[in-house]
This record gives C-alpha cells, sequence and structure tokens, in this order.
C-alpha cells in the first residue's frame, strides 16, 4: 500500500482489479481520494537534480481518472 496516487496506490489498485478480471472475481477495489496525493517538481528543480518534472495536481487527478476507467471505485473520503 501507499500514498502516493500515481505510484505505489496506482501500481495496487490496478493488480487487485486486473487480477479479479483475469480470475473472473467479484472484488471491489475502493480509494479514497482525500487519502492519496503526489508529489510536485517543478521544471527547475527537476532540470537541477537530473530528473523529470512532475506535476503533482495535473498527475493526481490522471491517475485518480485512470483508476475509475478500470473499475476502481473513487470515493471522495471514508466517513
Amino acid at each position: 500500500v501507499g500514498d502516493c496516487t500515481d505510484l505505489c496506490t496506482y501500481q495496487l489498485a490496478m493488480h487487485l482489479r486486473l487480477d479479479a478480471n483475469a480470475r473472473q472475481l467479484k472484488r471491489r477495489v475502493i480509494l479514497p481520494a482525500d487519502c492519496v496525493d503526489t508529489y510536485a517538481m517543478t521544471v527547475e528543480t527537476a532540470k537541477s537534480i537530473g530528473a523529470m518534472p512532475h506535476d503533482g495536481d495535473l498527475l493526481h487527478a490522471i491517475f485518480l481518472y485512470h483508476m475509475a476507467l478500470n473499475g476502481v471505485e473513487v470515493v471522495a473520503g471514508i466517513k
């Protein structure tokens, strides 16, 4: 498990979803969006350390959307 939307959380949720599909299992994968987020790295910072820039807000939204498209139940939060 983890809390980084586009890294560990995405990998786990998609594995659980795809494994259930492959085995024809009914499995609910529920992701509370308020429990995950990702990091931001500006172009300037990325260049200075030889990394890729990382738009945290954009990637968070895209990966939540992609998980929802693939059957993961993305919910606002757990009460």
